[in-house]
């Protein structure tokens, strides 16, 4: 191998290094991307799966229903 293939291939791997080692452990990385309890508030709501008993307890209470409807596949891929 020559020099300059190897003066190469060691800065590529310095810099892989300094590259993995600036963004934390893997505990870090998933910490950062997963949502943070403010983001996940939505998954405190009761949400209703039967429209009839969803209506019936809105006029009970007198607050106003919210319905999500939608056709296709959920994650868009239509």
């Amino acid at each position: 191998m020559t020099n300059a293939k190897a003066w190469i291939l060691v800065s590529g791997l310095l810099l892989a290094a300094s590259a993995v080692s600036a963004q934390g452990t893997l505990r870090e990385r998933v910490d950062r991307l997963l949502p943070s309890a403010e983001e996940d508030r939505f998954l405190e709501i009761a949400w209703r799966t039967d429209l009839l008993k969803a209506r019936a307890e809105a006029n009970e209470v007198g607050k106003p229903m919210f319905m999500w409807m939608m056709n296709g596949n959920p994650l868009g891929a239509t």
